[in-house]
């Protein structure tokens, strides 16, 4: 009991120190952008794959001109969007809406079980577990 307060205590602290070091540097960085760049920070926008090439050069374009922050991937396939994951700028976040793993939005990949089934699991072991394995697949395709 004594080593699981104490390995949560030091997960605290850890986050703690990240804390104060993006508090010290985030200013930095803000002060650096102009305001139109602020604004862009703002936005996340959609990429389907599935629409085409033509569709993903324009998110590049809009990514570029109009300094997006962020984009959702919408669906298609894990190949493509790890494609498309090495051609974005390196300082974009990526999201994609995956609460039943990214078979949600993926053909390739097999969905896992939707909310409402977890929500009558009572085994937390078997919960993490399915959280750690969301959060490999989410990893495996760039998220």
């Amino acid at each position: 009991m004594k080593q699981m307060v104490f390995s949560r205590a030091k997960r605290i602290a850890k986050f703690g120190l990240f804390v104060k070091l993006v508090l010290l540097v985030f200013p930095f960085y803000l002060n650096a952008l102009t305001l139109e760049e602020k604004v862009g920070q703002l936005f996340v926008i959609p990429i389907c794959p599935n629409l085409g090439e033509e569709h993903v050069e324009k998110v590049h374009q809009l990514i570029q001109e109009r300094h997006i922050g962020g984009v959702i991937f919408m669906e298609g396939t894990s190949e493509k969007q790890k494609e498309i994951l090495q051609g974005l700028d390196k300082n974009i976040l990526t999201f994609q809406d995956a609460e039943w793993g990214i078979g949600m939005r993926l053909k390739d990949v097999a969905p896992m079980p939707k909310n409402l089934t977890l929500g009558a699991i009572q085994d937390l072991d078997l919960l993490r577990a399915f959280g750690r394995e969301l959060a490999r697949q989410c990893r495996g395709v760039g998220i």
